[in-house]
């Protein structure tokens, strides 16, 4: 007879220091500039023509890199709610998830993979999937990678930890290893996240907002607060061969940038334009 899943399962502040000039050589790696990414700077020089001035070549853009948002939710009560109810059941989930291979080994000497575990996800109406499949498929592939630890540790003669377990008190994140089942609306510092079965929430998050394609997504209750942690793939400028050429760069605030060679860049001055 083959172990099964339980049946319960079945029914920003801005920078005060001072802004430094930086130099920088053109093809070198990117850095921050006075809390500015070099990509952005070399926005701003080919806006505002600044490039041409100083010899800078356009830069081409098909390197991939990850980078993660980070958004303070700001759920309503029952948003609260619906965001307990999930971390509630997919902890329900992983301690049922780990019994059934506990199980299978010492009554039946049967190893369960994950994908067997996640084929049953949608053999029956599992309580579980009010939230959807993939979160409840994060779930799994924490069990599996547990265990793969497990196996690591004793293999290497280390302390091998057989996976425990969890608490309430030791639960307090829920994943999403795709980008389904939850959905990203909105852009700037604000904007909302959609999560099945717990609704549109708010969040803030900095001035950048989310960057690029969202792929995963992790929930975490921190304290009191809940915070998403967005992993992104974002283009990025691809480094040019270095031509030997070097320019200072600073930024202030009569003028936007000041070059090495005397070129200044006035700022667009928006909040003046819009009195």
């Amino acid at each position: 007879m083959r172990t099964r899943l339980p049946a319960r399962f079945t029914g920003s502040s801005q920078d005060s220091q001072p802004r430094r000039p930086t130099w920088a050589a053109e093809g070198g790696p990117t850095r921050t500039v006075a809390g500015m990414e070099l990509a952005e700077l070399q926005d701003l020089m080919e806006r505002t023509g600044l490039a041409q001035k100083v010899g800078v070549t356009p830069r081409a853009q098909n390197r991939i890199v990850h980078r993660t948002a980070v958004l303070l939710l700001q759920p309503t009560t029952g948003q609260a709610q619906g965001l307990e109810s999930l971390f509630h059941a997919q902890r329900e989930l992983y301690n049922a998830a780990l019994e059934e291979r506990r199980g299978a080994w010492a009554w039946e000497a049967r190893s369960v993979r994950l994908r067997d575990q996640q084929a049953q996800l949608t053999a029956w109406d599992h309580p579980v999937l009010r939230f959807g499949v993939w979160p409840a498929r994060g779930t799994l592939a924490r069990v599996d990678r547990a265990f793969a630890g497990f196996f690591r540790r004793a293999r290497a003669g280390q302390r091998p930890g057989y996976p425990r377990f969890k608490s309430a008190s030791r639960w307090h994140s829920v994943e999403y290893p795709d980008a389904f089942c939850w959905k990203i609306t909105g852009a700037g510092r604000t904007g909302r996240l959609y999560l099945q079965g717990v609704g549109h929430i708010a969040y803030r998050c900095s001035r950048r907002g989310v960057p690029g394609k969202a792929k995963t997504l992790v929930v975490k209750r921190e304290g009191r607060r809940f915070r998403a942690y967005v992993a992104c793939e974002v283009v990025a400028p691809e480094a040019l061969a270095p031509t030997g050429r070097e320019v200072g760069i600073d930024l202030g605030v009569d003028n936007l940038v000041a070059t090495s060679e005397g070129h200044l860049v006035e700022g667009e001055r928006l909040l003046a334009k819009s009195r």
